[in-house]
Protein backbone atom coordinates (compact mmCIF):
# COMPACT_ATOMS: atom_id res chain seq x y z
CA UNK A 1 0.00 0.00 0.00
CA UNK A 2 1.29 3.46 -0.42
CA UNK A 3 2.73 5.44 2.01
CA UNK A 4 0.50 8.34 1.67
CA UNK A 5 -2.56 5.86 0.98
CA UNK A 6 -1.44 4.54 4.54
CA UNK A 7 -1.41 8.10 6.48
CA UNK A 8 -5.07 8.64 4.80
CA UNK A 9 -6.62 5.41 6.08
CA UNK A 10 -5.38 6.13 9.47
CA UNK A 11 -9.23 8.16 9.86
CA UNK A 12 -10.55 4.95 10.03
CA UNK A 13 -8.82 4.47 13.43
CA UNK A 14 -8.67 0.96 12.57
CA UNK A 15 -7.61 -1.62 15.60
CA UNK A 16 -3.92 -3.33 15.71
CA UNK A 17 -5.65 -6.56 14.69
CA UNK A 18 -7.44 -4.73 11.64
CA UNK A 19 -3.96 -3.14 10.10
CA UNK A 20 -2.66 -6.36 10.66
CA UNK A 21 -4.73 -8.47 8.58
CA UNK A 22 -5.05 -5.53 6.20
CA UNK A 23 -1.60 -5.05 5.45
CA UNK A 24 -1.35 -8.97 4.59
CA UNK A 25 -4.11 -9.66 2.25
CA UNK A 26 -1.83 -9.23 -1.00
CA UNK A 27 -0.23 -12.20 -0.01
CA UNK A 28 -2.49 -14.09 2.42
CA UNK A 29 -6.26 -14.27 1.49
CA UNK A 30 -7.52 -16.56 3.70
CA UNK A 31 -8.10 -17.21 7.39
CA UNK A 32 -5.84 -20.18 7.85
CA UNK A 33 -2.76 -18.57 6.12
CA UNK A 34 -3.25 -15.51 7.71
CA UNK A 35 -3.29 -16.64 11.27
CA UNK A 36 -0.27 -18.60 10.67
CA UNK A 37 1.58 -15.52 9.55
CA UNK A 38 0.47 -13.26 12.36
CA UNK A 39 -0.28 -15.97 14.72
CA UNK A 40 -3.49 -14.61 15.89
CA UNK A 41 -6.37 -16.99 16.54
CA UNK A 42 -8.52 -18.01 13.55
CA UNK A 43 -11.70 -16.96 14.97
CA UNK A 44 -10.21 -13.20 15.87
CA UNK A 45 -8.82 -13.52 12.20
CA UNK A 46 -12.77 -14.21 10.99
CA UNK A 47 -14.22 -11.13 13.35
CA UNK A 48 -11.83 -9.19 11.83
CA UNK A 49 -12.51 -10.21 8.07
CA UNK A 50 -16.09 -9.55 8.81
CA UNK A 51 -14.99 -6.03 9.97
CA UNK A 52 -12.93 -5.24 7.41
CA UNK A 53 -15.75 -6.31 4.47
CA UNK A 54 -18.15 -4.11 6.41
CA UNK A 55 -16.33 -1.20 6.51
CA UNK A 56 -16.09 -1.73 2.61
CA UNK A 57 -12.23 -2.27 2.85
CA UNK A 58 -11.92 -5.86 1.73
CA UNK A 59 -14.37 -7.72 -0.12
CA UNK A 60 -15.00 -11.82 -0.34
CA UNK A 61 -14.86 -14.39 -3.28
CA UNK A 62 -15.51 -17.87 -3.40
CA UNK A 63 -13.12 -20.12 -4.70
CA UNK A 64 -13.49 -23.96 -5.04
CA UNK A 65 -16.13 -23.14 -2.00
CA UNK A 66 -13.93 -21.94 0.08
CA UNK A 67 -13.86 -18.36 0.93
CA UNK A 68 -11.14 -15.80 0.18
CA UNK A 69 -10.72 -12.43 0.95
CA UNK A 70 -8.93 -9.34 -1.18
CA UNK A 71 -8.27 -5.44 -0.86
CA UNK A 72 -11.25 -3.30 -2.36
CA UNK A 73 -10.15 -1.24 -5.29
CA UNK A 74 -8.28 1.91 -3.14
CA UNK A 75 -10.65 4.65 -5.37
CA UNK A 76 -12.95 2.45 -3.43
CA UNK A 77 -11.83 2.36 -0.18
CA UNK A 78 -10.90 6.44 -0.36
CA UNK A 79 -14.02 6.85 -0.90
CA UNK A 80 -15.00 4.85 2.05
CA UNK A 81 -12.50 6.78 3.94
CA UNK A 82 -14.10 10.27 2.68
CA UNK A 83 -17.78 9.10 4.05
CA UNK A 84 -16.50 8.37 7.28
CA UNK A 85 -14.69 11.53 7.54
CA UNK A 86 -17.70 13.64 6.21
CA UNK A 87 -20.29 11.59 8.56
CA UNK A 88 -17.90 11.58 12.08
CA UNK A 89 -17.62 15.54 11.30
CA UNK A 90 -13.45 15.59 11.77
CA UNK A 91 -12.57 19.04 11.45
CA UNK A 92 -9.51 18.85 10.26
CA UNK A 93 -10.21 15.81 7.96
CA UNK A 94 -13.39 17.45 6.29
CA UNK A 95 -10.61 19.47 4.87
CA UNK A 96 -8.10 17.67 3.60
CA UNK A 97 -4.60 19.58 2.06
CA UNK A 98 -2.05 17.43 0.26
CA UNK A 99 1.11 20.12 0.58
CA UNK A 100 3.47 18.91 -2.57
CA UNK A 101 6.39 21.31 -2.94
CA UNK A 102 7.11 24.88 -1.88
CA UNK A 103 3.88 27.02 -1.86
CA UNK A 104 1.77 24.22 -4.16
CA UNK A 105 -0.87 22.97 -2.35
CA UNK A 106 -4.86 21.12 -3.51
CA UNK A 107 -7.52 21.39 -0.66
CA UNK A 108 -10.23 19.29 -0.85
CA UNK A 109 -13.31 20.80 1.33
CA UNK A 110 -16.65 18.64 1.90
CA UNK A 111 -20.22 19.37 2.41
CA UNK A 112 -22.93 21.75 1.53
CA UNK A 113 -21.84 24.41 4.50
CA UNK A 114 -18.06 23.94 3.77
CA UNK A 115 -18.65 24.84 0.29
CA UNK A 116 -20.58 27.77 1.18
CA UNK A 117 -17.74 29.21 3.14
CA UNK A 118 -15.62 28.90 0.69
CA UNK A 119 -17.17 29.77 -2.36
CA UNK A 120 -18.09 33.17 -0.38
CA UNK A 121 -14.64 33.93 0.60
CA UNK A 122 -13.04 32.83 -2.91
CA UNK A 123 -15.24 36.04 -4.00
CA UNK A 124 -14.18 38.11 -0.81
CA UNK A 125 -10.63 37.34 -1.24
CA UNK A 126 -10.38 38.70 -5.38
CA UNK A 127 -12.67 41.32 -4.92
CA UNK A 128 -11.88 43.64 -8.26
CA UNK A 129 -10.25 40.56 -10.11
CA UNK A 130 -11.31 39.20 -13.45
CA UNK A 131 -12.85 35.47 -12.78
CA UNK A 132 -13.55 33.26 -15.37
CA UNK A 133 -15.56 30.36 -14.92
CA UNK A 134 -16.75 27.25 -16.88
CA UNK A 135 -20.26 26.02 -15.98
CA UNK A 136 -22.24 22.45 -16.87
CA UNK A 137 -25.91 23.02 -18.03
CA UNK A 138 -27.25 20.65 -14.84
CA UNK A 139 -24.83 22.86 -12.10
CA UNK A 140 -28.59 24.80 -11.67
CA UNK A 141 -30.13 21.91 -10.74
CA UNK A 142 -27.44 21.19 -8.47
CA UNK A 143 -27.69 24.08 -6.73
CA UNK A 144 -30.91 24.42 -6.70
CA UNK A 145 -31.57 21.33 -4.84
CA UNK A 146 -29.38 22.05 -1.93
CA UNK A 147 -29.97 26.04 -1.07
CA UNK A 148 -33.00 28.30 -1.91
CA UNK A 149 -33.35 31.05 -5.04
CA UNK A 150 -33.00 33.75 -2.21
CA UNK A 151 -29.33 32.59 -1.24
CA UNK A 152 -28.56 32.04 -4.96
CA UNK A 153 -29.57 35.90 -5.14
CA UNK A 154 -27.27 36.61 -2.45
CA UNK A 155 -24.33 34.69 -4.20
CA UNK A 156 -24.91 36.90 -7.46
CA UNK A 157 -25.26 40.35 -5.59
CA UNK A 158 -22.10 39.24 -3.32
CA UNK A 159 -20.30 38.97 -6.97
CA UNK A 160 -21.23 42.23 -7.98
CA UNK A 161 -20.64 44.27 -4.88
CA UNK A 162 -16.79 42.71 -4.96
CA UNK A 163 -17.17 44.36 -8.31
CA UNK A 164 -15.86 41.34 -9.69
CA UNK A 165 -15.11 41.31 -13.33
CA UNK A 166 -16.61 38.17 -14.88
CA UNK A 167 -16.34 36.12 -18.11
CA UNK A 168 -18.47 32.47 -18.71
CA UNK A 169 -18.36 29.93 -20.75
CA UNK A 170 -21.10 27.95 -21.32
CA UNK A 171 -23.64 27.26 -23.55
CA UNK A 172 -27.53 29.24 -24.60
CA UNK A 173 -28.64 26.58 -23.13
CA UNK A 174 -27.30 27.04 -20.30
CA UNK A 175 -28.78 30.65 -19.35
CA UNK A 176 -32.36 29.04 -20.11
CA UNK A 177 -31.94 26.50 -17.12
CA UNK A 178 -31.40 28.76 -14.86
CA UNK A 179 -34.56 31.20 -15.81
CA UNK A 180 -36.65 27.95 -16.32
CA UNK A 181 -35.30 27.02 -12.58
CA UNK A 182 -34.73 30.53 -10.93
CA UNK A 183 -37.49 32.65 -12.92
CA UNK A 184 -36.68 36.53 -13.98
CA UNK A 185 -35.94 37.64 -11.05
CA UNK A 186 -32.51 35.06 -11.23
CA UNK A 187 -31.80 36.77 -14.80
CA UNK A 188 -32.34 40.50 -13.85
CA UNK A 189 -29.75 39.85 -10.75
CA UNK A 190 -27.74 37.63 -12.75
CA UNK A 191 -27.85 40.80 -15.68
CA UNK A 192 -24.33 42.98 -14.80
CA UNK A 193 -22.36 39.63 -13.29
CA UNK A 194 -21.05 38.78 -16.70
CA UNK A 195 -19.05 40.97 -19.17
CA UNK A 196 -18.10 38.32 -21.94
CA UNK A 197 -19.74 34.78 -22.98
CA UNK A 198 -17.98 32.39 -24.37
CA UNK A 199 -20.36 30.43 -26.26
CA UNK A 200 -19.53 26.46 -26.75
CA UNK A 201 -21.95 23.53 -27.91
CA UNK A 202 -24.32 22.23 -24.98
CA UNK A 203 -23.06 18.89 -26.12
CA UNK A 204 -19.71 19.27 -23.92
CA UNK A 205 -21.42 20.84 -20.75
CA UNK A 206 -23.91 17.56 -20.00
CA UNK A 207 -22.58 17.65 -15.92
CA UNK A 208 -23.56 19.88 -13.21
CA UNK A 209 -19.75 20.53 -11.78
CA UNK A 210 -18.17 24.11 -12.54
CA UNK A 211 -14.60 25.68 -12.48
CA UNK A 212 -13.66 29.20 -11.56
CA UNK A 213 -10.26 30.47 -12.32
CA UNK A 214 -8.96 33.51 -10.50
CA UNK A 215 -5.43 34.62 -11.53
CA UNK A 216 -3.45 31.27 -11.28
CA UNK A 217 -5.75 29.83 -8.99
CA UNK A 218 -8.10 27.45 -9.89
CA UNK A 219 -10.97 25.97 -7.89
CA UNK A 220 -13.78 23.09 -8.85
CA UNK A 221 -16.95 22.77 -7.57
CA UNK A 222 -19.75 19.76 -7.65
CA UNK A 223 -22.64 20.80 -5.26
CA UNK A 224 -23.85 17.50 -6.07
CA UNK A 225 -20.76 15.62 -4.87
CA UNK A 226 -20.51 18.03 -2.28
CA UNK A 227 -17.32 18.50 -3.12
CA UNK A 228 -15.39 22.27 -3.37
CA UNK A 229 -11.58 21.87 -4.77
CA UNK A 230 -9.01 24.71 -4.63
CA UNK A 231 -5.54 24.30 -6.41
CA UNK A 232 -2.66 27.15 -6.16
CA UNK A 233 0.75 27.11 -7.76
CA UNK A 234 0.15 23.83 -9.45
CA UNK A 235 0.89 22.01 -12.30
CA UNK A 236 -2.61 21.09 -12.56
CA UNK A 237 -3.84 24.57 -12.45
CA UNK A 238 -1.55 25.73 -15.12
CA UNK A 239 -2.99 22.34 -17.43
CA UNK A 240 -6.48 23.15 -16.63
CA UNK A 241 -5.46 27.14 -18.12
CA UNK A 242 -4.55 26.15 -20.98
CA UNK A 243 -7.51 23.46 -21.74
CA UNK A 244 -9.91 26.69 -21.08
CA UNK A 245 -7.58 28.75 -22.72
CA UNK A 246 -7.89 26.79 -25.90
CA UNK A 247 -11.87 26.62 -25.30
CA UNK A 248 -12.32 30.43 -25.20
CA UNK A 249 -9.98 30.60 -28.61
CA UNK A 250 -12.45 28.42 -30.51
CA UNK A 251 -15.37 29.37 -29.38
CA UNK A 252 -18.07 32.62 -30.23
CA UNK A 253 -18.06 35.31 -27.83
CA UNK A 254 -21.11 37.09 -27.42
CA UNK A 255 -22.12 40.14 -25.07
CA UNK A 256 -23.45 38.44 -21.84
CA UNK A 257 -25.09 40.54 -20.55
CA UNK A 258 -27.10 41.88 -24.03
CA UNK A 259 -28.08 38.37 -24.26
CA UNK A 260 -29.20 37.90 -21.29
CA UNK A 261 -31.10 41.12 -21.52
CA UNK A 262 -32.88 39.77 -24.68
CA UNK A 263 -33.96 36.89 -22.95
CA UNK A 264 -35.80 38.85 -20.72
CA UNK A 265 -37.36 40.63 -22.72
CA UNK A 266 -38.51 37.92 -24.59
Amino acid sequence: MKSEFESVIKLLGLTKNEKIVLSLLDEHNNPVSIAKKCKIPRATVYVTLEKLEKRGLIKQRKRLNKKHWEREQEEIIEKTILNVSKYLNFQEDIKNKISLKDKTHIIIYRGEEEIMNQFSKMITQHSGERMLSLSGVMSGVAWGSLISSSNIDEMNKLIKDEKMITELVTSKQWFMEQINLFGNDWAKGFEGRTAVFNKIANEYLQYSSQLFILEDQVYLVSMQEGVFIEIKNSEIAKLILSMVRFIQDHSEILDGNAFLRGIIED
